[in-house]
């Protein structure tokens, strides 16, 4: 049988960053779950994403790399 995984994003924030441009740090979780042999998930990953964004007239981008 297949596993899938889960991705939990929560709590992105906007703010400044060192340089004193705008970021967005979201917090992440990422679950593997193989059905029915593992029925709980299993904790594959933990941390952060960081992206960087700028603000076009009236709505906000992520910036390209």
């Amino acid at each position: 049988m297949a596993g899938r995984t889960r991705h939990l994003i929560t709590n992105t924030v906007f703010g400044p960053s060192e340089r004193g441009e705008t970021q967005a740090v979201s917090t992440d979780v990422i679950f593997w779950q193989q059905l029915p042999d593992q029925p709980g998930p299993q904790v594959l990953h933990a941390g952060y994403y960081r992206s960087w964004c700028v603000e076009t007239g009236a709505r906000w981008q992520f910036r390209p790399a």
